[in-house]
């Protein structure tokens, strides 16, 4: 990866950005000052997360919600509540297929379900994650700035 690409970040929204909203505010409108993208990948629904997100004044470049995207998908059920119910399968498979299809370079999610599914980098959020092949701990107990700089250094200087 050259030093000079539009580096793409993906951030789950319940149990990520919800965890640490400062932080993550900070994280997004670092990443986006120096021409980076945020993806909000979630399940949802889409209208929510937005009003969250500004709620919260976080920046970001696209939500992606599970919910919404896959709502006319024959592998959902609507009940009469209106409440949606996606197979699993599809669920844990949505956020993977989003990255591949967007050029995510590296996703940070909270959950272990959908790792099998993904070819992009995947980062477990916690105290800290190690990016997967590269050898690289991103400590989100550090500054925002710091963990962007961990992601430049690991995405474009260990290949």
């Amino acid at each position: 990866m050259k030093k000079d690409k539009q580096l793409k970040i993906g951030l789950d929204f319940h149990g990520v950005i919800s965890t640490r909203p400062r932080f993550f505010a900070d994280f997004s409108a670092e990443a986006l000052g120096r021409g980076y993208e945020i993806h909000v990948i979630t399940g949802g629904p889409e209208t929510l997360i937005r009003d969250e997100l500004k709620r919260l004044s976080i920046d970001y470049t696209a939500i992606f919600a599970i919910m919404d995207a896959y709502k006319d998908c024959p592998a959902v059920a609507t009940y009469r509540d209106g409440e949606l119910h996606i197979d699993d399968k599809v669920w844990n498979m949505a956020k993977a297929e989003y990255c591949r299809n967007h050029g995510i370079d590296l996703h940070i999610d909270d959950s272990n379900a959908y790792v099998k599914w993904f070819t992009t980098p995947y980062c477990r959020y916690g105290n800290g994650c190690c990016l997967t092949n590269k050898g690289y701990v991103l400590d989100f107990n550090k500054p925002a700035t710091m963990v962007i700089d961990s992601i430049e250094k690991a995405l474009f200087f260990n290949e």
